[in-house]
């Protein structure tokens, strides 16, 4: 199999992540924070045991989703034409929720810092990893910016990707520029994201219309 190394580091990460929580199990509380808030502080918890392989579960579910779904693309080619860099993103996207899954179990083991803070470097790393996925994805119906006008015209699709990759750039490093001031940190990340989404969405609708008016 041509991605087989990739496709097992991303195995044995979600493996660590239950055998990390089976590990803590004995010493976790019996209602695990599970959700912070904008201030850092847990605002939601679950039952010890829920809380503890909830997300290792979640996320064998949507690796194992991210690797089947595109076979069932009608543009399955297309897909096969970026799949290093796209089995690139799920191996970084399964380490990032893996870290998170870590920062979870040290703060209910005991350990106190900003979890916000701890977020800022892993966020920086996923957008910019997300940039250069969006940067090399070609026309399908699974994975990218997929507006109904993107979906319908390939040029479209480009010009929206290629914008999209530098919008997601920028977001990582805004991210990265708001370690230095956590406060800033969410609005930033949350703020970025909402404006790179309505940006793609507007200029897929307006290259659309540009091309096909009248």
């Amino acid at each position: 199999m041509r991605y087989f190394g990739r496709r097992l580091l991303a195995a044995f990460i979600v493996v660590a992540m239950a055998g990390a929580s089976a590990l803590a199990l004995p010493s976790l509380p019996a209602q695990v924070a599970t959700h912070w808030n904008a201030a850092g502080q847990p605002d939601d918890t679950m039952p010890r045991l829920v809380g503890a392989f909830l997300l290792p579960a979640i996320t064998a579910g949507v690796t194992l989703l991210l690797y089947v779904a595109p076979r069932f693309d009608p543009r399955y080619e297309s897909i096969e034409s970026f799949r290093g860099g796209y089995e690139w993103f799920v191996v970084g996207m399964v380490a990032f929720l893996a870290y998170v899954h870590g920062m979870t179990l040290a703060w209910n083991l005991g350990l106190r810092f900003s979890f916000t803070a701890a977020m800022a470097l892993p966020l920086a790393g996923l957008f910019l990893g997300l940039g250069e996925l969006l940067a090399r994805a070609r026309p399908n119906w699974t994975i990218g910016i997929r507006t109904p006008w993107t979906l319908s015209d390939d040029d479209v699709w480009t010009e929206t990707h290629r914008r999209g990759a530098w919008a997601f750039r920028a977001l990582g490093v805004a991210t990265l520029v708001a370690v230095a001031v956590p406060d800033l940190l969410l609005p930033v990340v949350l703020g970025g994201a909402l404006l790179v989404a309505g940006y793609t969405m507007a200029f897929s609708y307006v290259a659309y219309r540009r091309r096909h008016a009248g």
